[in-house]
């Protein structure tokens, strides 16, 4: 006997043969999923102990987010005119680097049951390379907001941005002190928290090894400076000595001349190195890519899109083979972590590059969300698609609304009409996390009384 039985609705499953299917169900038994097809089929051979009506709604994979910041959720709007480095000394240095455990563990709850609210079941996000490297406190108090809500996230701890050492702040019965902490001191936080956290939550919370980005010659990397070459072999070691020991990824920002100088000088490319952005990417740094197995995410929505020389060359990439996924970025400065909205510009902004209404079309958007997403975290034979056998990460978009009324181009619908708020019911390791809109995992009021706390003392 099934544990649920979702059915009903249109199922799309982004399987191998990518079906979708009018009238389907699929069925949940513990964390997996044990069956996917038509409605009466799966409903006669899975009876269940919990039934969900899903007339009306789309059943699709939980989606995935690649790319995104901590502490960006309790501070939005904050700096929202800034670039460059005086963005830099506001938020890095005056706020995430002074702030304390409370903060970050109501952050952490935040920031997760934001994404869940918006059907994100699974995101990656920077959290060592500006906030907090000088205590494993902090990344660890983060992941247990995030774990409190449910959902899966992949946290990259590591160096901050040079120069070094970096001085940080902490409060003890309403007393500040000021640490110095050098890069090497950095990397030791990172692994006592890769050490201690790393594969937590029934394998929901991973931990990898990120940097802002490679110490790297780009005139597209607005944070770049000559004299952070310097830092650029001691910390790719140090990088890849992590990965090496205990098996995880790297996460970094990537833009032109950094996958060229990553290649030929740091020996950092590979099929666990997931950069983002990547724009302004010559052809042969597509190569590098393509040939390395090195992995892409797209932020369409990220501010330094627009006003700066440079562009994702997505098509190009995806053409070539090179998998790449989507990413919200959300710095909190302009942007939510609604991700239904970021498919949306990307596929706009491909359209308007190449003056043709055909280029990305939907269903790669879809994939790039779900099936690419999870390949690139390594995590495609687990999650990404609805097949049985892999994790029960489902979601339910309700489509008994004026605006996605009449349904019909279902996969089209989703990337056209769809935003995060209509997502209904959210499912995690055959958990249902939300259901009709209503959070289940945590107390949302308590959530946004906390948040709202943490905010005016930060």
């Amino acid at each position: 006997m099934a544990d649920i039985l979702i059915k009903g609705g249109t199922v799309i499953t982004v399987d191998p043969t990518r079906r979708v299917i009018e009238k389907g169900a699929v069925a949940v038994s513990k964390d997996k999923i044990v069956a996917v097809g038509p409605a009466r089929q799966v409903a006669r051979e899975h009876k269940a102990r919990k039934v969900i009506n899903a007339r009306g709604k789309v059943i699709m994979p939980g989606i995935i987010d690649t790319h995104g910041h901590s502490g960006s959720t309790l501070t939005k709007n904050i700096g929202e005119r800034l670039t460059g480095h005086p963005w830099r000394l506001l938020l890095d240095h005056l706020l995430f680097r002074s702030v304390d455990e409370e903060f970050w563990e109501v952050e952490g709850r935040l920031m997760a049951l934001e994404r869940l609210k918006f059907g994100t079941t699974n995101f990656v996000h920077m959290f060592g390379t500006a906030p907090r490297g000088d205590d494993p406190i902090y990344p660890e108090v983060h992941m247990k907001g995030i774990a409190d809500v449910g959902i899966r996230s992949v946290t990259g701890v590591g160096p901050p941005r040079p120069p070094y050492p970096a001085v940080y702040s902490s409060w003890r019965g309403g007393k500040k002190t000021d640490k110095k902490v050098s890069m090497e001191e950095s990397f030791r936080v990172a692994e006592k928290v890769i050490r201690k956290c790393h594969g937590r939550d029934n394998g929901r919370t991973q931990v990898w090894v990120a940097t802002s980005r490679p110490q790297a010659p780009s005139k597209y990397d607005m944070m770049f400076r000559p004299e952070y070459l310097k830092y650029g072999f001691t910390q790719s070691k140090l990088i890849r000595r992590l990965m090496d020991k205990y098996g995880v990824g790297l996460h970094a920002h990537a833009y032109g001349g950094v996958v060229k100088w990553s290649h030929e000088r740091l020996k950092l490319l590979g099929p666990n190195v997931l950069l983002a952005h990547c724009t302004g990417f010559t052809k042969q740094e597509l190569r590098y890519m393509r040939d390395t197995d090195t992995k892409a995410n797209h932020n369409p929505t990220a501010r330094r899109i627009w006003g700066y020389d440079s562009v994702c060359s997505l098509v190009e990439m995806i053409d070539m083979g090179i998998s790449v996924s989507i990413g919200t970025d959300c710095t909190g400065q302009d942007r939510t972590q609604d991700q239904f909205k970021d498919i949306k510009v990307a596929i706009l902004l491909q359209r308007q590059r190449f003056h043709d209404p055909g280029i990305l079309p939907p269903g790669k958007v879809i994939e790039m969300v779900t099936i690419d997403a999870a390949k690139n975290l390594g995590m495609d034979h687990l999650t990404g698609s609805l097949e049985p056998g892999k994790k029960a990460d489902v979601i339910l978009i309700n489509t008994e609304q004026p605006h996605l009324t009449p349904i019909w181009m279902v996969p089209q619908r989703v990337v056209y009409q769809v935003t995060g708020h209509d997502v209904d019911t959210v499912m995690v390791d055959g958990k249902i996390l939300m259901e009709g809109r209503k959070v289940k995992s945590v107390n949302e009021k308590k959530v946004l009384k906390d948040a709202q706390r943490a905010g005016e003392r930060m």
